[in-house]
C-alpha cells in the first residue's frame, strides 16, 4: 500500500523496541509553512497533538534502523551521511561503517535547546540538512521556520526568528523571517543557500566575522514562473525544494511546482537547465530542457558537473549531465518498493524527495515514503543503506531469472550467465541476451539452457556503460521471464602501435608518418586505423620531437592505443647553408674603397641567423652578424697592393651548418698618377703686345688616369692673356700635349697712348759726346785721317745711329729705354685620384717682356 504522505491527517511510524515492531499513530499537522514557537510548542504537546517521543535507536547498523519519512541528505567530505528525518524529527548520522546514531533533536517536536547540547534540542519537521567543508551541521528547521547550525555538538539558530513571512534581505540573519525552509547547499566559499519554499526565494547566508547577513539570490516572491534570460531576483520561482552548488559558484534550483530545474550562473542570470513545465514523464535521452519533470525537489551536483535531481511524482532519481542530456539513474515509474541488489533503472520507488552525491560518486537518495535511504552504485545497482532491509526471498510465484557475472570487461572478451529456476523445475528454450542501453534493443546473443544456466558472450558489446538484459523465451512448463537490468562496463582492448622514425632537415616539410598497429580483432579489420603525429613541424628548432598515435574508423572506439617501446621520432637535424662573396671591385687602386658582401642562405626555408667572418688568408678582416635577410658587409681601404685571398666563414647557428665561400681575389694596384713637362722652347723674349707660345706633354703614370686634368697659369705679367689649348685634358696610356700662348701686356705712356719714338734736341749733343773719347785716342785719329772722306762720313752716321738707339729703349715714360722684364710662368695640372684625393703636378716656362 503507497505511504500515506507526511500532511495527511496521520502517518504511521515504525519504531524497533527490543525487536518490536510498534505502531504510533501521530497528531494532526498542519497544512502549508506555519511558526511554532517553544510556547505553542507546549501548548501543542498539552493537547495531545505532539507524537509521542521515542527514544531512536542509536549504535546500530543502519539497514537495522527504521525511518520516519527521511528528506533532506548529505555526505560530508570523508563520507558521512546526514538525514533529516523528517517526522521523527531528528537528523542522524551514518557513519561509513554504516552504524546510525542521532546528532540532533531529541525526537520530540517543538522548538528549544539554542545553546545545548543539539540531541537534547526541539526540531519540528527538518526537511533540509547540509554539511560544510569544517564539519559543521546546518538543518533547515522546517516548521519552526528557521535555519540551525550543530557546532562542536551545540546547537544554535542562525537565521529565522520563528514566525512564518519575509524580511530582513541586506541585514542581520538572524533577525529575517523565513517561510517553510526545505533544503540547503554550501557553497564553494563557505556561504549558506535556503530554499525558502512558501516564500517562493532562494536566500543565501554569508557568515562574517562581526555579522552574519542575509540576502535574495532568486526569486521575486510571485509564486509563478517567469524571469529567464534576465536577473533571477527578477524571476518567478514557485514553491522550490531542492538547492545545490557547484564549484563554481552556479545555483541549480527544484522548481518544484513549475516542474523545472532552474539554474542561476555567476553573473546572476536565470535560466531552465531541464523540464518544459508539464508535469508528466518524458525526455530520457535527449535534451533536459525538452523532458518533462513531475514536482521535481531535492538535487545535487557531482565533481564534474552532472546534476541529481529527485523526480519525486515521477518516482525516478533523474540524471542531468553536463552536455545537458537527461536520462533515468534510478526508478521504473511505477510507485511502490522493489529492486534492492539489482538494476537501480529497474527499481521501484515511492516519491523520493533528495539526492546527494559522496566523494566516491556514489549516488543516494532518500526514498521518502518507503522510510528507507537508498544508494546507487557506479555500476548502477540500488541497495538500501538507511532504513528496514527488504524481507529476503523470490516472488511469490517462484520464478526468476537472474544475469550474473563480471560487471566489467575487456572488449572482445567476457561474458554473462543466466540463471533460470521456477520451483525447481528444469527449463529448455532460449536465452537472449539484449543490450537496452540506447532507444532501441539490441541483441547480444543468444544460448540454449542446459542445466537452467546458460553462459553468453558478450565480446561484441562496444565499449561503455551497458544496460543488459536477459530474455528467457519459455517452453511448455514455464512462463517467458526477463531478468533485471545488469550494468556491464566493456573497458577498451589496448593495442600497440609502432611508429616509423623520421630524420630530415630543418625547414623541410614533415612527411606523413607511418607505422604499424597490432592487436585489432578480426572482427574489426579495416575498421580501425592508427593515425600517427608529432608537434614537429617544418620549422620547428633542431632536435627530438616524439610521435603519438591515435585510432580513427567505425570501431575506433573499443580499443586504447599506445606507442611501443623503442617506437621511432622525428628527429630534425641542421639544414645546409650556402654563402656567396661578392666584392664592390675586385681590382681596386692603393686605398681604395672595398665593400665585401657576404649573403647565407638556406638550402630549406628560414633564414639563417649568427655570424660571418670574413678572411684574407688566415687572417681576420672583419665579423659580423648577418641580417633578416641573410646579409651582412664589411667596407675596408686598407688594402696593400698586391693580390689578396678572401674568404667569407658562416659559422651556423642552432638551425643551420656553418659554410665556407669560394675564393674572391682582391688585386690592388697603385693609384694613377700623371707628370706634366714643358717640351721645346720653354724661355722666349717678346715685345709689348706680342705673343709666345709653349709645349707641354701630360703622361700617366702607372696606368690611364681616369680623371679630367685642368690647367692653370700663375706668375703672369699685369694684363698678360694665358689661353689653353686644349682647356682640359684627360691623360692615356700615351702621352698627351697641350700648348700654352701668352698674350704680352701693351706698354702705355702716361697719357695712355702706346709708345711712339720723337724727336731729341739733345741728339745732335749726345752724338757728338759719344764721339768724343774716339776723338782723344791719337793712333784712332791717326788711322781715321788716312780713311777715305766717304768711309769716315759713314762711320760717323753709324755711331751716331747706335747713340740713339740706345738712348730710345722702353721706359717708364716717354721714349726713354727700359730693362727687360723677366717672368717665371707656373703652369698647374689639377685632378682628382681614383681614391679621391688632389693631385697637383707642375712645370715652368720663362717668358721676357721688352
Amino acid at each position: 500500500m503507497k505511504a500515506i504522505p507526511m500532511l495527511c491527517p496521520a502517518v504511521w511510524r515504525r519504531a524497533a523496541f527490543a525487536g518490536m515492531a510498534v505502531i504510533v499513530t501521530a497528531g494532526l499537522m498542519a497544512q502549508g509553512g506555519f511558526a511554532q514557537t517553544p510556547a505553542q510548542s507546549s501548548s501543542l504537546a498539552k493537547l495531545g497533538k505532539v507524537r509521542p517521543q521515542l527514544t531512536p535507536q542509536n549504535g546500530i547498523q543502519a539497514t537495522t534502523a527504521p525511518l520516519a519519512l527521511p528528506a533532506g541528505i548529505a555526505f560530508d567530505a570523508v563520507g558521512n551521511l546526514y538525514i533529516a528525518d523528517l517526522n521523527d524529527n531528528i537528523i542522524r548520522k551514518v557513519d561509513v561503517a554504516g552504524i546510525i546514531t542521532t546528532v540532533a533533536g531529541s525526537g520530540e517536536q517543538g522548538y528549544s535547546g539554542d545553546g545545548g547540547a543539539a540531541t537534547d534540542a526541539q526540531l519540528d519537521s527538518p526537511a533540509g540538512v547540509a554539511v560544510d567543508a569544517n564539519g559543521n551541521l546546518y538543518i533547515a528547521d522546517t516548521h519552526n521556520q528557521c535555519i540551525r547550525e550543530v557546532v562542536g555538538g551545540n546547537i544554535t539558530t542562525i537565521t529565522g526568528t520563528g514566525v512564518a513571512g519575509f524580511s530582513g534581505d541586506g541585514g542581520a540573519a538572524a533577525s529575517a523571517m523565513l517561510n517553510q525552509p526545505t533544503a540547503l547547499a554550501v557553497g564553494p566559499d563557505g556561504s549558506l543557500y535556503v530554499a525558502d519554499t512558501n516564500n517562493h526565494r532562494i536566500r543565501k547566508i554569508v557568515f562574517g566575522s562581526n555579522n552574519t547577513t542575509i540576502t535574495t539570490v532568486a526569486g521575486n516572491g510571485e509564486q509563478f514562473f517567469s524571469g529567464d534570460g534576465a536577473a533571477a531576483t527578477l524571476a518567478g520561482l514557485d514553491s522550490p525544494n531542492g538547492v545545490a552548488v557547484d564549484s563554481a559558484g552556479n545555483i541549480y534550483i527544484g522548481d518544484t511546482h513549475n516542474q523545472r530545474v532552474r539554474v542561476v550562473d555567476v553573473a546572476g542570470l536565470i535560466s531552465t537547465l531541464a523540464g518544459n513545465g508539464n508535469k508528466t514523464y518524458s525526455g530520457d535521452g535527449a535534451a533536459a530542457t525538452d523532458a518533462s519533470l513531475a514536482r521535481p525537489r531535492g538535487l545535487s551536483v557531482d565533481a564534474i558537473g552532472n546534476i541529481y535531481v529527485a523526480d519525486s511524482d515521477n518516482n525516478r532519481i533523474r540524471l542531468i549531465a553536463k552536455t545537458g542530456t537527461i536520462t533515468t539513474l534510478a526508478g521504473n515509474g511505477s510507485q511502490g518498493f522493489t529492486g534492492d541488489g539489482g538494476s537501480a533503472v529497474n527499481a521501484t520507488l515511492d516519491t523520493p524527495r533528495a539526492t546527494t552525491v559522496a566523494v566516491t560518486g556514489v549516488v543516494a537518495l532518500s526514498d521518502t515514503n518507503n522510510q528507507r535511504v537508498r544508494e546507487v552504485s557506479a555500476e548502477g545497482s540500488i541497495n538500501t543503506i538507511v532504513g528496514l532491509s527488504p524481507t529476503a526471498g523470490g516472488s511469490s510465484l517462484g520464478e526468476s531469472l537472474l544475469l550474473n557475472g563480471a560487471s566489467t570487461a575487456v572488449y572482445g572478451g567476457g561474458s554473462l550467465t543466466t540463471t533460470f529456476s521456477n520451483n525447481g523445475q528444469t527449463a529448455t528454450g532460449m536465452v537472449t541476451l539484449l543490450d537496452i542501453t540506447g532507444s532501441g534493443v539490441v541483441p547480444i546473443g543468444a544460448v540454449a539452457l542446459t542445466g537452467n544456466a546458460a553462459t553468453i558472450s558478450v565480446a561484441a558489446v562496444s565499449a561503455g556503460l551497458h544496460k543488459i538484459v536477459a530474455n528467457y523465451s519459455g517452453d511448455s512448463n514455464n512462463p517467458p521471464i526477463t531478468s533485471g537490468v545488469f550494468l556491464l562496463t566493456a573497458t577498451q582492448l589496448p593495442l600497440t602501435a609502432s611508429a616509423t622514425g623520421i630524420a630530415q632537415q630543418y625547414g623541410q616539410a614533415i612527411p606523413t608518418i607511418t607505422g604499424t598497429l597490432s592487436g585489432v580483432l578480426p572482427q574489426d579489420a579495416g575498421n580501425v586505423t592508427a593515425v600517427f603525429s608529432t608537434t614537429a613541424a617544418s620549422m620547428s628548432p633542431v632536435g627530438q620531437y616524439p610521435i603519438t598515435v591515435s585510432l580513427v574508423g567505425s570501431a575506433a572506439g573499443n580499443y586504447t592505443v599506445a606507442l611501443a617501446s623503442g617506437s621511432g621520432d622525428v628527429a630534425i637535424g641542421q639544414a645546409a647553408s650556402t654563402i656567396s662573396l661578392t666584392s664592390s671591385n675586385v681590382t681596386p687602386y692603393l686605398g681604395a674603397p672595398v665593400v665585401l658582401t657576404a649573403q647565407v642562405v638556406s638550402t630549406t626555408i628560414g633564414v639563417p641567423t649568427g655570424g660571418v667572418a670574413f678572411y684574407d688568408g688566415m687572417t681576420v678582416l672583419s665579423t659580423g652578424a648577418i641580417d633578416a635577410t641573410g646579409s651582412v658587409s664589411y667596407t675596408t681601404n686598407a688594402f696593400t697592393a698586391g693580390p689578396h685571398s678572401i674568404t667569407a666563414v658562416y659559422t651556423g647557428d642552432t638551425n643551420f651548418n656553418g659554410v665556407t665561400s669560394a675564393v674572391t681575389v682582391e688585386t690592388v694596384s697603385a693609384v694613377p698618377d700623371f707628370t706634366i713637362a714643358a717640351t721645346g722652347v720653354t724661355s722666349q723674349v717678346v715685345n709689348s703686345g706680342q705673343s709666345a707660345t709653349y709645349n707641354f706633354t701630360v703622361q700617366s703614370q702607372g696606368a690611364a688616369f681616369p680623371s679630367s686634368v685642368t690647367l692653370i697659369a700663375s706668375g703672369l705679367p699685369s694684363g698678360a692673356l694665358a689661353t689653353f689649348a686644349p682647356a682640359t685634358i684627360t691623360p692615356g696610356s700615351t702621352t698627351t700635349t697641350f700648348s700654352l700662348s701668352l698674350q704680352a701686356p701693351t706698354l702705355k705712356t702716361a697719357s695712355g697712348a702706346p709708345a711712339l719714338p720723337s724727336r731729341n734736341p739733345l741728339l745732335p749733343v749726345s752724338s757728338a759726346l759719344l764721339l768724343l773719347p774716339l776723338m782723344g785716342n791719337k793712333r784712332l785719329r791717326a788711322r781715321l785721317s788716312r780713311m777715305p772722306r766717304t768711309i769716315f762720313t759713314v762711320l760717323i752716321l753709324l755711331l751716331s745711329g747706335s747713340a740713339l738707339i740706345g738712348l730710345t729703349g722702353c721706359g717708364s715714360g716717354g721714349f726713354s729705354p727700359r730693362n727687360p722684364q723677366s717672368y717665371n710662368i707656373t703652369v698647374t695640372a689639377t685632378a682628382t685620384s681614383t681614391v679621391g684625393t688632389t693631385l697637383q703636378r707642375a712645370t715652368t716656362v720663362t717668358l721676357i717682356v721688352q
